[in-house]
């Protein structure tokens, strides 16, 4: 949309001119002047403004002489919002162009379009340039305040610059660029390049074709402030310096150099890996980049729960993982080296992970192949006893949906090794694992695992009570989050061993009562929860708790009722009120078949009676049993020195001391 007015003569007139273009922007100039003889207009510029994004104005007027093949302004003063520039004279003719200048407070996010809106710089510079059969003058671009901030992903990343300065030299047919920098995060860069020129249409440009040479010297002292690009469980530390040469052509450029790094750190803190005191050595050539060596150093200084490990052999050396390999530059394929000796890969109080061994990865032809065997030195995982929160998979997040990600060819073939120190607790476990398997996967297809984890020794903790795992199997076949299972797990030292044998795979698995002598299941599950036979009359809390476990195995499942999750708190092995006489109790019977040791008494009053047991060893259980009537109490203590004689002590209202040997034969309840 342009309006435009003129009104006078040839000689002399005044112009009025007023556009707006793509709707936002918008100029208006006035000025005055005459068209001579030689059809050039010469005349004042009186305003000149420019609206929109990046708005300036012409401060004052200036001269302005305009021909077919003639521009010359005087000097001109503009000024935008923040930033002033002034043109001190300005000449150009088809065979040369002369101008000089100065300009300060220019935002650095006007002509820096890879500069984020946050950033703060502003700079300040000036020119003096005389292009005709040569190039001659200099470019100079200078900080003046502020900072440079770029956006990586969905981070901020400020340099903290301290120092800026580009000089461009025209000197004749070529230019040197040179650039010095310093900041309290980016270091200090140093570089130089020294490029030829060519005249092209009246006008100079880079020779494509013509040699070029030049450096570039980094060093930044520290890299910790890139943690924010790693992610917020991430932390970076360590020196690197870096030294480059560039050759080659402008149409073709050629880098090589030399980049490394001292005192390198790397924390996970989600994993608790800790790595520190590393070295790089990185060699660039025309054809590849060549890693040469990036050597980490793990210690290890959190102990892991439970005590089991030997920590302070584990931690005599430090650990140290190494790598090695190279990319083909163009296209793009690499190979990569690792191994780890010790190194601590977890070192969380529940999740502590010490492993040896080698690997590699290899990237050709847009396909990711990783190989390598593993070896726990040693480890101790404990998983959570309640579940991470999370929500139902029908719950969308207006707003917060993720664009689908291209699923990467990926090839694997990984051996692992628990070893013979990797202790395991949760889910009701406590055991220490063994054995190996192989994960493989090709292409974009699901992990698939080969081998059996298996335990050895440990307990269950199943339904308040602590069984003895006398198998316990995860085979692979298949896919790895489909193991087969074969577990068995009965409570000892009893009359009648009961437990419960898992089958079938983690997503389906298939539980029953086992029991030895074999027994009906009613009877199991009552030697497995109560410890006993089960009476014809049973106490409310014992109903609960064979209740809540024959719930729970017909789900599939370890189940818990409030009662039990109390005394597993506690640590109880009994909790329960029962009808009798401490006195009636505290009698052995002479002889007796499924009796009890009532028999032989000669008590008729009965009285409530509440008994706590914790045991205390493999085989020894002490309680404490009061009357909720009267002040009498004992204190027994039960050791169980085979699978049917135990050794009975009882000091209290009645103090006595004595064996007790049950059996069982057929399919009957144990006598005692």
């Amino acid at each position: 949309d342009l309006s435009l007015r003129v009104d006078g003569q040839q000689s002399r007139h005044r112009v009025e001119l007023a556009a707006r273009i793509e709707g936002e922007h918008a100029v208006q100039a006035t000025g005055s002047g005459g068209l001579g003889a030689d059809r050039v207009w010469s005349g004042d510029v009186e305003t000149l403004t420019w609206r929109g994004p990046n708005a300036f104005r012409l401060v004052g007027r200036t001269h302005l002489e305009v021909g077919l093949d003639q521009v010359v302004l005087r000097q001109a003063t503009f000024a935008g919002d923040e930033w002033q520039a002034t043109l001190n004279a300005l000449r150009w003719t088809p065979d040369r162009l002369q101008s000089s200048g100065r300009f300060g407070g220019l935002p650095a996010r006007l002509v820096l379009p890879l500069a984020a809106p946050p950033s703060s710089l502003y700079v300040g510079g000036d020119w003096s340039i005389d292009f005709s059969e040569r190039a001659d003058g200099s470019v100079n671009v200078f900080r003046e305040r502020g900072d440079l901030a770029f956006k990586v992903g969905d981070e901020m990343l400020f340099l903290g610059l301290e120092r800026l300065q580009f000089t461009t030299k025209f000197n004749g047919r070529q230019a040197e660029l040179s650039v010095n920098a310093s900041g309290t995060r980016a270091g200090t860069l140093d570089g130089r390049l020294t490029a030829p020129l060519q005249p092209a249409e009246g006008h100079w440009t880079l020779a494509r074709n013509a040699p070029w040479q030049g450096g570039l010297h980094l060093d930044v002292p520290s890299i910790a402030w890139l943690s924010s690009l790693a992610g917020e469980n991430v932390r970076l530390g360590g020196r690197l310096q870096a030294d480059m040469r560039l050759a080659g052509t402008a149409a073709a450029p050629v880098t090589t150099g030399q980049a490394s790094g001292s005192e390198l750190q790397l924390r996970l803190l989600d994993y608790g890996l800790d790595l520190g005191g590393g070295t790089l050595q990185l060699d660039m050539t025309p054809e590849t980049v060549r890693l040469q060596r990036l050597e980490l150093v793990s210690v290890a200084t959190q102990r892991p729960h439970g005590g089991r490990l030997d920590f302070k052999g584990l931690t005599a050396q430090p650990g140290r993982l190494t790598a090695e390999g190279e990319i083909v530059r163009g296209s793009g394929d690499s190979r990569f080296d690792l191994r780890a000796e010790h190194l601590a890969v977890s070192q969380l109080p529940d999740r502590w992970v010490m492993m040896s061994g080698s690997g590699g990865a290899r990237f050709t032809q847009g396909r990711l192949a990783i190989s390598g065997e593993l070896r726990a030195d040693a480890a101790y995982v404990e998983l959570a006893t309640v579940g991470q929160p999370s929500m139902s998979a029908d719950v969308v997040v207006l707003g917060n949906r993720e664009k689908p990600r291209p699923i990467p060819r990926i090839g694997m073939d990984l051996k692992v090794d628990l070893g013979d120190s990797f202790y395991f607790q949760g889910a009701g476990i406590q055991s220490r694992l063994a054995g190996a398997v192989r994960i493989a996967a090709d292409s974009r297809d699901q992990l698939h695992g080969i081998g059996s984890v298996h335990t050895v020794g440990g307990t269950f903790d199943a339904y308040g009570r602590a069984l003895t795992i006398e198998r316990g199997i995860l085979n692979f076949n298949g896919l790895v989050t489909e193991p087969g299972l074969n577990v068995r797990a009965v409570r000892k030292n009893l009359p009648v061993e009961a437990g419960v044998e898992v089958t079938g795979t983690l997503s389906d698995p298939k539980v029953w009562l086992v029991s030895s002598p074999e027994v009906p299941d009613a009877e199991k599950l009552a030697w497995m929860v109560l410890g006993r036979a089960p009476e014809k009359t049973l106490s409310g809390q014992d109903a609960d708790l064979l209740l809540s476990a024959a719930m729970a195995l017909r789900s599939g499942n370890q189940g818990r009722a409030p009662l039990q999750s109390l005394m597993q708190g506690l640590g109880l092995e009994e909790l329960s009120i029962t009808s009798g006489t401490l006195e009636a109790q505290s009698r052995f019977p002479t002889s007796s078949v499924a009796g009890t040791f009532a028999q032989g008494s000669s008590a008729i009053v009965t009285e409530q009676i509440a008994t706590v047991g914790k045991r205390i060893g493999t085989n020894t259980v002490l309680s404490y049993e009061r009357s909720l009537v009267s002040a009498e109490n004992i204190v027994k203590l039960s050791v169980e020195l085979t699978q049917g004689l135990s050794l009975i002590g009882r000091v209290g209202a009645d103090t006595t001391v004595g064996l007790l040997y049950t059996f069982a034969f057929g399919g009957a309840t144990p006598g005692r």
